[in-house]
């Protein structure tokens, strides 16, 4: 048992004529092993599309168990908390999920 950590962060500079708009991006991860084929994941994730703007950022926890009962075959289950500008309602929302994955 053990936990690894993932940590990101983006900084995007845009130069084009059409879209000056620099952005940020933060992401973390802990992964906790618990039993063989068993993954616990706790994430927190944070996007500013516009780092001129305040009051602008996006942001996404979520809590995901993931379990591979045999080789290839992955089953995840999750919850997602997205919180963004309270004029939006899809940036505003919670999301539970049950997802196959089949790897070949």
């Amino acid at each position: 048992m053990g936990i690894d950590w993932l940590f990101e962060l983006d900084q995007i500079e845009n130069q084009g004529a059409t879209s000056g708009k620099d952005q940020t991006i933060y992401y973390l991860e802990a992964n906790l092993g618990i039993f063989k084929g068993h993954n616990f994941k706790l994430s927190f994730e944070q996007f500013d599309p516009d780092t001129d703007i305040d009051e602008d950022e996006q942001a996404r926890s979520s809590f995901v168990w993931e379990y591979m009962p045999f080789e290839f075959t992955q089953i995840r289950t999750g919850y997602r908390h997205y919180d963004g500008i309270p004029q939006d309602d899809v940036q505003n929302r919670e999301q539970f999920f049950l997802q196959l994955h089949n790897y070949f």
